[in-house]
């Protein structure tokens, strides 16, 4: 398993996408704040390999209730605006947990909680198919969508 970092824990604000004039302020407004406020208590990916298929699952606690969640993949020396890959999507139950590790998927033509609520393997994102090889390097990027 493999722990998400929380972005004020991390040195974000003061990367070279934090410095004026460049990714922060341009995308993130005069506030200078790239980091968000949710209250992840823990989170952790793990990748699975299934033959030549690559999924991700998913484990958080203590995150926003009832939130959808976006992840992307940012290579190593990517740009965070132009050249992260959609992953997949996860849901948080009432207590901001996913209840166990739950499959990243992909819900867009379905966009339904049945979708992401489903044990099924169906919806399950195949990240071989994402343009990226695997192993890569780089990070797991995860946005807060809201409810």
């Amino acid at each position: 398993w493999l722990e998400f970092v929380k972005c004020n824990d991390t040195f974000f604000p003061v990367s070279i996408y934090g410095s004026t004039g460049s990714y922060l302020t341009t995308y993130h407004g005069p506030s200078g704040v790239a980091c968000g406020g949710d209250p992840l208590t823990r989170g952790l990916f793990q990748p699975r390999t299934r033959g030549p298929r690559n999924f991700l699952k998913v484990a958080v606690t203590g995150a926003n209730p009832w939130n959808l969640y976006s992840i992307y993949f940012l290579p190593v020396g990517g740009d965070p605006v132009s050249d992260k890959v959609f992953v997949g999507e996860f849901m948080t139950d009432a207590a901001g947990d996913t209840g166990g590790s739950v499959w990243v998927k992909d819900c867009s033509s379905t966009f339904t909680p049945t979708c992401f609520t489903s044990t099924s393997r169906s919806g399950r994102v195949d990240m071989s198919r994402l343009g990226f090889t695997i192993p890569a390097s780089g990070q797991f990027l995860v946005y807060s969508r809201g409810i």
